[in-house]
């Protein structure tokens, strides 16, 4: 830590070195005219908060501290003593590298404080600190000397506008400037005859820094796989080899759920052939023949599944952008589901009540891949299209993302023209747009 001395304002001209003062970058540039080392003297000055910008810090790294004091026009009301100073860090001890720490123009007024234990008398202490961004300066950049540095001056009407902004412009000038000089990306310098610049010594070692870095990053396949486990959709098995096990609804729904789910009286509706007076029409239409066909009592229970699921979406009201799902409670009146349905239905397909864009899709892919299942993996659109009351686009367009497509046929019978759903190998998910390079 860091205290700050005063000295006396040196008579010379501006960018002069004081007799006996010693030479430093810092002291010498123009651009940074006004600072003055401080002496790490006592607790005034914190330990900054650093943080580095597009560059890696070394462990063994030794910043010297510089502050100036700030013009008074400049300060908020009531400032503290940390405030009325502006602080600058400097390192120059890497082969390769020099590393500068300037003051976050973001959070420059902000207050912020750390703790720590004082060694001398052991208790806790808490003092005001600073955010510095660190950025780095390869050396083979920068002027050897100060008669190179003259060269090196601006020479074009946007960068001498550039400097004079920073020099003498107003606070939002100097933080467009700084902005801009923070998102700047350097372009790669030609010859005359337009072949790239031979790579010098630093170049070449950030390179190979950036290279060690992004060793361990995903590619581009690991990339889509985190995507797609992210989508809300179900979870398919990719691997498999028939289309009867792409979706397993013990995995989807949970065996704790859909071995719960009574459906003693739809085997009984089943077995007296009386029909179910129900609100969806796709379900109805199924109750029938799920019941007098193979494995009747399992698969009765996922399409009832499938039916407190519609439901579900169903009776939620809308809103603007979302809906909200109805209560637990309300929601067991309405459909006679259990505790044990309501309270999974809304912890897997809501926020805390609310269905946003991403549970209504997660809905809607679920309905789709469960009816894929229970009606042999091809059917008629329109009685669940009309059930959740959605158009043919956006029931398309969630059937692709679980591989399926919708296609048109002509019934035997009719001779009519329907939109079939079918979910065949392989599954054929949406591509991912990409965009092109600009050449």
């Amino acid at each position: 830590m860091a205290d700050v001395k005063k000295r006396k304002r040196s008579s010379q001209p501006d960018g002069d070195v004081a007799p006996g003062a010693r030479r430093h970058p810092i002291a010498d540039s123009k651009a940074d005219f006004g600072w003055k080392e401080a002496k790490q003297l006592s607790t005034q000055n914190p330990p900054f908060i650093l943080e580095p910008a597009g560059c890696q810090i070394p462990d063994d790294a030794t910043f010297h501290v510089y502050t100036r004091e700030r013009a008074k026009d400049d300060l908020p009301d009531d400032p503290t003593p940390l405030e009325k100073y502006e602080y600058l860090l400097y390192s120059n001890d890497h082969p390769l590298f020099e590393f500068k720490a300037r003051e976050d123009p973001l959070t420059k007024w902000t207050r912020l404080y750390v703790g720590f234990e004082n060694p001398t008398t052991g208790k806790k202490e808490m003092v005001q600190t600073k955010k510095l961004i660190v950025r780095a300066v390869a050396k083979d950049r920068l002027p050897s000397s100060l008669a190179a540095a003259e060269k090196d001056q601006p020479t074009s009407r946007m960068e001498m506008a550039t400097e004079l902004g920073r020099l003498f412009g107003t606070k939002r000038a100097k933080k467009a400037i700084v902005e801009k000089e923070r998102n700047e990306i350097a372009m790669p310098a030609t010859n005359a005859d337009g072949s790239p610049v031979k790579m010098n010594r630093a170049e070449a070692a950030t390179l190979d820094v950036i290279g060690e870095a992004g060793a361990g990053m995903a590619t581009r396949e690991e990339l889509q796989a985190t995507i797609d486990a992210t989508k809300p959709v179900p979870k398919a098995n990719l691997e498999a080899e028939d289309i009867h096990d792409v979706y397993d609804p013990m995995e989807i729904i949970g065996p704790s759920v859909l071995n719960n789910i009574p459906v003693k009286d739809w085997q009984d509706a089943v077995e007296n052939n009386t029909e179910l007076n129900l609100n969806s029409h796709y379900v109805a239409r199924l109750v029938m023949p799920v019941g007098h066909g193979p494995n009747s009592m399992a698969r009765l229970r996922l399409l009832r599944y499938i039916h407190y699921l519609i439901q579900y979406y169903t009776l939620a009201t809308r809103k603007r952008s979302s809906r909200r799902a109805m209560r637990k409670k309300e929601f067991e009146e309405a459909t006679g589901a259990s505790s044990q349905m309501s309270a999974h239905l809304q912890n897997k397909y809501t926020n805390r009540g609310e269905i946003n864009s991403y549970f209504d899709a997660m809905i809607i892919t679920h309905i789709l891949a469960l009816a894929s299942i229970i009606d042999s993996f091809e059917f008629d659109i329109t009685r669940l299209r009309m059930d959740l009351r959605i158009d043919q686009e956006k029931f398309s367009q969630h059937f692709q993302e679980i591989g399926g497509r919708v296609v048109q046929a002509k019934e035997q019978a009719t001779g009519k023209v329907v939109q079939v759903a079918r979910l065949t190998l392989p599954l054929r998910f949406p591509k991912q747009r990409t965009i092109r390079r600009r050449g």
